[in-house]
C-alpha cells in the first residue's frame, strides 16, 4: 500500500510540473508596470497610468529589509500571490562605504512585475515595521478587464520602462 502511494504521488507530481509547464508556455510573458511616487513626504499611484503589456518581466527585484517598503499583491479572498520587500527606492548610497546613506526627498519609478490573472489588489507599505496598513491600495481588476478585453490580433508594442528610480530630485 506505502509503495503505490509513495509512486502515485510520483507521477502525480510529475504530472503536475509538466501540466505547468506546458501552461506557462502557452502564456507569452507579460508584465504589469505601476508607477509610484514619492514627493512632499507622501508616496502616491496613480492607478490609470498602470499598464499591462506583453514584455519580458524582470528577474530580480532589488530585495530589500523588513523596514524597506513592502510591495504585496493579493487575489481572490485576499490569498497573497506575490509579496517581497523591495530595497527603498529613496536611499542613495554614499561612495564612501562607511559614509552616511540619505533619503531624496522626491523620487518616482515604475514597479515592473510579472503579470497573472490571479492578481486583483496591489499594496504598498512604505513602513511595514511600523504599520501594518497600507500606504497604497489599488484594485487592478478594471486593468485586468481592460486587458483581457484588447483584441488578440491588436499588436502593442513592448516598452522598456526602468524599473530603477527614473527620477532623482534634489535633495534638501
Amino acid at each position: 500500500m506505502t509503495i503505490i502511494s509513495k509512486k502515485t504521488t510520483f507521477i502525480f507530481t510529475i504530472l503536475m510540473i509538466v501540466g505547468m509547464t506546458v501552461s506557462a508556455q502557452d502564456e507569452a510573458p507579460t508584465v504589469i508596470l505601476i508607477p509610484i511616487s514619492f514627493a512632499n513626504g507622501q508616496w502616491t499611484s496613480i492607478p490609470n497610468d498602470i499598464v499591462i503589456l506583453p514584455c519580458e518581466y524582470p528577474n530580480k527585484i532589488p530585495m530589500g529589509s523588513k523596514e524597506d517598503p513592502l510591495i504585496r499583491i493579493e487575489g481572490k479572498d485576499n490569498k497573497i500571490v506575490f509579496e517581497q520587500h523591495l530595497f527603498n527606492p529613496r536611499v542613495t548610497l554614499p561612495e564612501d562605504p562607511t559614509g552616511e546613506y540619505s533619503l531624496l526627498d522626491e523620487v518616482s519609478f515604475n514597479l515592473r512585475l510579472a503579470f497573472s490573472y490571479d492578481m486583483e489588489t496591489f499594496k504598498f507599505l512604505s513602513e511595514p515595521a511600523k504599520t501594518k496598513e497600507p500606504t497604497i491600495t489599488i484594485d487592478l481588476r478594471p486593468k485586468i478587464e481592460e486587458y483581457k478585453s484588447k483584441s488578440k490580433e491588436e499588436k502593442i508594442p513592448c516598452q522598456e520602462m526602468e524599473y530603477l528610480p527614473d527620477q532623482r530630485a534634489k535633495k534638501k
